[in-house]
């Protein structure tokens, strides 16, 4: 897996059930602090992932993101991560996508 494992460290893989959609967390692609989530889409063509593209504000922040879960429907995912608001260390958030 090329284009995803990195000299750094990879955490928490989701394979979308459609197939197409590999979700990870990283420390070593370019992120903005911590573990961040990134995805990665299967090219038919060359039978390779593509390039990870780190998924961004306000999924990713400056502390670890990770454990990222998306449905089916893509209407909503879950992760863990730290936020201010969070009751202790890492919590377990639910997003929602219009």
């Amino acid at each position: 897996m090329t284009n995803i494992n990195t000299s750094k460290s990879e955490q928490g893989v989701f394979a979308h059930p459609d197939g197409h959609a590999l979700y990870f967390s990283s420390k070593g692609h370019e992120t903005m602090g911590g573990f961040d989530v990134f995805k990665s889409e299967w090219d038919e063509t060359t039978e390779t992932w593509g390039k990870p593209k780190n998924l961004g504000y306000p999924i990713n922040g400056p502390d670890n993101d990770v454990g990222f879960i998306m449905s089916a429907s893509g209407k909503h995912a879950y992760m863990s991560a730290y936020h201010g608001d969070s009751k202790g260390k890492e919590d377990i958030y639910r997003i929602d996508f219009p």
